[in-house]
């Protein structure tokens, strides 16, 4: 999602930042940790893994 399409429907942003327990949707900065962490070597025993980074929204 780009910031264009967020300020083409600002009300989309409300809705889904509201169903976040953070309040807000998440920031491309806030991804780098885990893409930096699945092109590194820590990773190669990670396979076939499902990563959330939701700020909450998918807690079990």
């Amino acid at each position: 999602m780009t910031a264009a399409y967020l300020d083409k429907y600002p009300e989309l942003y409300a809705k889904w930042s509201g169903l976040n327990p953070l309040g807000r949707l998440g920031r491309p900065d806030e991804l780098r940790g885990v893409i930096a962490w699945l092109a590194s070597d820590m990773s190669t025993f990670c396979t076939g893994s499902d990563i959330l980074v939701s700020g909450g929204h998918h807690a079990w």
